[in-house]
């Protein structure tokens, strides 16, 4: 009788769909430590803040940023400045920040982070854009240039002009002379 029950349970709970009676337990999951997210993830959320502002309100984050640095380490300020540098207009001159990576790029603990590898991208950007803001001063200073040689080319020729009226009126004159006499 014992035997006809648990044959008579077993099929009832085999009828019923209940598979998972010899299952174990999956294991509790662990819980992650609370962690600070790492300083690019910090200067990126602090950059997509910064979306939609004006060349003088990217200034004035930038600046509160590089007041947040802390030296001797590549932190989210430092990376936030920058990208806050790359993303002023193209006519806005970018504050000074030589030296600014230091901290990422010359210590070899950070060198091959993500942060360490956006703050290469990133002075790479920066080196790049001064190149180009001093080719456009360089531009401004041939064009000035060129403007003064024109405006002095044009003063040449009328003066040019001038003393080939004179020749031309010395030329006449000889001829009314010789053809006079």
């Amino acid at each position: 009788m014992k035997r006809m029950m648990a044959v008579l349970a077993l099929t009832a709970t085999a009828l019923a769909g209940c598979q998972n009676l010899h299952r174990k337990a999956p294991p509790p999951q662990q819980q992650l430590p609370d962690t600070e997210p790492g300083p690019v993830a910090m200067a990126l959320q602090a950059v997509r803040g910064s979306q939609g502002l004006s060349g003088d309100e990217l200034r004035e984050r930038m600046t509160h940023q590089l007041a947040e640095r802390t030296d001797g380490r590549c932190d989210a300020a430092e990376l936030s400045a920058g990208i806050l540098a790359l993303r002023l207009p193209g006519n806005a001159e970018p504050p000074a920040i030589d030296g600014l990576f230091d901290d990422c790029l010359d210590a070899a603990a950070t060198a091959d982070t993500p942060a360490g590898v956006l703050a290469a991208v990133i002075a790479d950007g920066l080196y790049w854009r001064g190149e180009a803001a001093a080719g456009h001063a360089g531009n401004k200073g041939l064009k000035t240039a060129i403007q003064e040689l024109r405006a002095e080319n044009a003063q040449l020729r009328d003066q040019l002009e001038g003393l080939k009226a004179i020749e031309e009126s010395l030329q006449q004159r000889e001829q009314q002379r010789n053809g006079t006499q």
